[in-house]
């Protein structure tokens, strides 16, 4: 449990960080939110 946290919130951070980019590329957001 306490590595899945770890983990999410390794993603949260990174998604935010990179959301207003991500959001002005579809190409990009299609990407990272990809499987």
């Amino acid at each position: 449990a306490g590595l899945n946290n770890a983990l999410l919130e390794m993603f949260r951070n990174e998604y935010i960080g990179t959301a207003p980019y991500i959001s002005s590329s579809p190409s990009l957001r299609h990407y990272r939110l990809g499987p």
